[in-house]
């Protein structure tokens, strides 16, 4: 990890006790540039992952800059667009449809205040999503910013998307709405990296989580496509509570309902999770922290606990696994370097009250952590943990001797499963471990 900066804004709130905006700027190695026998190695170990990015403030060279807390957006691996409907659905690929041995196996989604009949907008692979398909010796210019909107277009990302009346009346007369609508995207639903430093979290998940994630993203676009609702962009509904309910839906992290909650909420909170409280401002950098925290950092449950905790016992019970995961990973990049389009000096900018626990330290602690970037270590580390618990459970029979009222079929049927899970998981992380080892 090298770290290039770091300041902080949060003094003068300190003393007054209001919201700080604090600015980080650390470079953790991108888990997708390393190989493992000629594969991408995070696509070797985990054939099904997310991604949630978030980006810095956008500012073209001369223009106005873009909302100071940035933007952010997921990626889900093996997700295809569904192309039998004229608006943006998702839906799980097809065996062999893509190649999921590399990242570009899957699609982002962001969601963009111009839009009314959609929430977001699907782009394909994340070398596209986060670079624009433009090598870092390669320069930016408008020839590519024109070459990654005609792909956008050409992908079909841009068919059936409504676009707000302030929108249409910024729109140049000379441009199509597809255009418009794709040349908008660019550093904020695809090409991140164009005009923004990011920072990101991959986290593995299974077949079950792709699944609710998939249902929930079709499902919050039911009413705005069929005319029923007009999607209005505000500030308890916007990018970062839709990345981060997309991620919830896969039970990593709680849901976030921006209609009825206000915008500083209670940090995800559990019993297994066991942290102290602190409020949890919902913007892109934030969000980034706290779902590392839910997912990399996250206590494993012993089996009482986690059937005591009905929420998390749910979530169990759906998935078959934990929040807590080896292979969540934490990682950061800057913008494209040779840039004729966008300055790109903006750093991380937090929102949150210092004396709580402030995310700035946070990101900057777990991009300085080997196990919350290097895979080796992670694997390491999450083995710790899970042997820790293994080794500390107590049998089915001593926890009925201790506690006679868990003697029911609903528990022993639970005890049996979660015995099982931890076995197989403890059996992969070994395997996976000897799959790393002949790099190290």
């Amino acid at each position: 990890m090298k770290k290039i900066t770091q300041f902080s804004l949060c003094f003068a709130s300190f003393l007054s006790l209001t919201p700080c905006f604090a600015q980080t700027a650390e470079v953790a190695q991108n888990p997708f540039q390393e190989t493992l026998s000629g594969v991408n190695t995070y696509d070797a170990l985990y054939p099904l992952y997310v991604v949630e990015c978030a980006g810095t403030q956008v500012k073209k060279k001369n223009g106005t800059p873009g909302g100071p807390f940035g933007h952010v957006l997921v990626y889900l691996k093996d997700v295809c667009r569904d192309t039998t409907v004229d608006y943006p659905k998702v839906r799980k690929c097809a065996p062999g449809e893509k190649d999921l041995s590399t990242p570009n196996g899957g699609m982002a989604l962001s969601l963009d205040q111009k839009y009314i009949n959609t929430r977001f907008i699907a782009t394909d692979g994340l070398d596209l999503v986060l670079n624009g398909n433009l090598n870092e010796q390669g320069t930016l210019d408008q020839a590519e910013m024109n070459k990654v909107t005609e792909a956008i277009i050409a992908s079909g990302a841009t068919r059936g998307i409504k676009i707000s009346d302030a929108a249409a009346k910024a729109k140049p007369a000379n441009m199509s709405l597809d255009e418009y609508i794709a040349s908008s995207a660019l550093s904020t639903g695809t090409a991140l990296r164009f005009g923004r430093n990011i920072r990101c979290v991959s986290i593995p998940i299974n077949e079950a989580m792709l699944d609710s994630a998939i249902n929930w993203v079709n499902t919050q676009n039911d009413p705005l496509v069929t005319g029923k609702e007009e999607y209005h962009w505000g500030l308890f509904d916007e990018c970062v509570h839709f990345s981060h309910n997309v991620i919830a839906a896969m039970g990593i992290g709680d849901h976030v309902n921006p209609t009825e909650k206000p915008l500083v909420e209670a940090a995800e909170f559990s019993s297994i999770i066991w942290r102290p409280w602190s409020p949890m401002f919902h913007v892109p950098m934030n969000d980034i922290i706290s779902t590392e925290e839910n997912a990399g950092e996250a206590k494993i449950p012993s089996a009482l606990v986690l059937y005591n905790n009905k929420k998390e016992l749910a979530k169990f019970n759906q998935f078959g696994r934990f929040a807590a995961t080896d292979g969540a990973i934490i990682w950061s990049a800057n913008a494209h370097a040779n840039n004729e389009v966008y300055d790109t000096h903006a750093t991380p900018l937090f929102l949150e009250l210092p004396i709580l626990q402030p995310r700035e330290k946070k990101m900057e602690h777990a991009l300085a952590s080997p196990s919350a970037t290097m895979l080796s270590d992670n694997l390491a580390a999450y083995r710790t943990r899970l042997e820790d618990v293994m080794n500390n459970q107590p049998s089915y029979d001593e926890l009925l001797h201790a506690h006679g009222d868990l003697n029911t079929p609903e528990f022993k049927e639970f005890y049996l499963r979660y015995a099982s899970i931890l076995k197989q998981m403890d059996m992969d992380l070994i395997a996976r471990q000897a799959r790393l080892s002949p790099r190290e």
